[in-house]
C-alpha cells in the first residue's frame, strides 16, 4: 500500500506553526522532517513562492517510480477520488490529501508533502514499507527546501538490531557504503543535527544533510543511489514473528507526538481524530 499525504496551509495555518512551534521547548522540536519544516519558517523571511521545486519534483518523480517499478495499484475512496481530502477544523477548507496504493513487494509507502506561500517552502516525506516479517529494511527520505536551502534525509530503516543482526547489515547495508562515504564526504553539504531519541530508530547509514538549494540535484542523486540500491535487494524468505513484532512497536514509536512532537501541529490543523488516522496509516 502507498500513502501521500499533501497539506498545502495557508497564512493562517502558518501563524498557527510559529505558535506551537514557540510552545516547544528547543529539545522537543529539534530534528524531524516536520520540525525542520517549522524551523524553516522561522528563518526564511524573503523569496519568491515556491512552485515546482526541485524537491517537489523528486518527490513526484520517485513516488512515480515506485508505483511503476513494484506494480502497484491506487486505492480510491467512494467518489471515485485519491483516498482523502484533509480540510483545517479552524475554517473548513481543503488544506491537503491522503493517497493511497496497494502492492505485493512494498505494500504501503507514505509520502507527506506541505507547502507554504509565506515565506516559501516546500517539505517532502516518503516512506515506502517492505512486509513486516521480512528483515527487508523500509526506504525513508525527506526534503524541506526554501529559497535558499535543503534540507533532506535518507535513510533505509532496520527491521532488526543492527549491533546483534551482522550478518544482515552485510547483506543489506554493507553495499551502501560508496553512496554513503560520497554523500557524506561532500563538501557542498553539511551536517543536520538530529536528537539522540530520533536517531535511535535511523540506521548508521542514514544522511542528514543541508545545502544550497541551488545543489538539490546533487541531494537527489543521493536518495536515488539509495532507491536503486533498496530496490534491487532480494527480498528474504519471510523471517520469524518477531520481526513482524518488532517493526509494528518501531513504527508505533517513530510515527507518534513522543518521538516526533510536530504532530500535535497536524492534530491541531487538521483534528486529533484525523491526525491520529494518519498516523495510524504510517504505523
Amino acid at each position: 500500500m502507498i500513502i501521500v499525504i499533501t497539506v498545502k496551509p495557508r497564512g493562517d495555518i502558518l501563524a498557527f506553526a510559529l505558535n506551537h512551534l514557540f510552545e516547544k521547548e528547543e529539545s522537543d522540536f529539534m530534528g524531524s522532517l516536520w520540525n525542520v519544516l517549522l524551523i524553516a519558517v522561522l528563518a526564511t523571511f524573503c523569496g519568491r513562492a515556491v512552485a515546482d521545486t526541485c524537491s517537489e519534483a523528486t518527490q513526484d518523480e520517485l513516488v512515480a517510480k515506485i508505483v511503476d517499478d513494484f506494480g502497484l495499484t491506487e486505492v480510491h475512496d467512494s467518489q471515485n477520488v485519491p483516498y482523502q481530502t484533509l480540510y483545517s477544523q479552524a475554517n473548513g477548507e481543503a488544506v491537503g490529501q491522503l493517497r493511497v496504493w496497494q502492492g505485493a513487494d512494498v505494500k504501503k509507502l507514505v509520502a507527506l508533502s506541505v507547502r507554504f506561500p509565506d515565506p516559501p517552502m516546500s517539505a517532502h516525506l516518503v516512506v515506502a514499507f517492505r512486509a513486516r516479517d521480512s528483515k527487508m529494511p523500509h526506504f525513508l527520505f525527506d526534503l524541506v527546501e526554501t529559497p535558499k536551502n535543503l534540507s533532506f534525509l535518507v535513510d533505509l530503516l532496520p527491521k532488526s538490531d543492527l549491533a546483534a543482526d551482522l550478518a544482515t547489515v552485510r547483506r543489506l547495508y554493507a553495499g551502501l557504503e560508496p553512496a554513503f562515504l560520497r554523500a557524506d564526504q561532500n563538501p557542498d553539504f553539511t551536517q543536520n543535527a538530529l536528537p539522540p531519541l530520533f536517531k535511535v530508530f535511523l540506521s548508521p547509514f542514514k544522511i542528514a544533510k543541508t545545502t544550497d538549494s541551488a545543489r538539490c540535484q546533487a541531494a537527489k542523486a543521493t536518495i536515488h543511489s539509495y532507491y536503486e540500491y533498496w530496490s534491487s535487494q532480494e527480498l528474504e524468505a519471510r523471517s520469524a514473528p518477531q520481526t513482524a513484532v518488532r517493526d509494528r512497536y518501531v513504527r508505533r514509536q517513530l510515527f507518534s507526538p513522543e518521538i516526533d512532537p510536530a504532530w500535535g501541529a497536524v492534530d491541531s490543523l487538521v483534528g486529533k481524530d484525523v491526525g491520529a488516522s494518519l498516523r495510524a496509516q504510517f504505523q
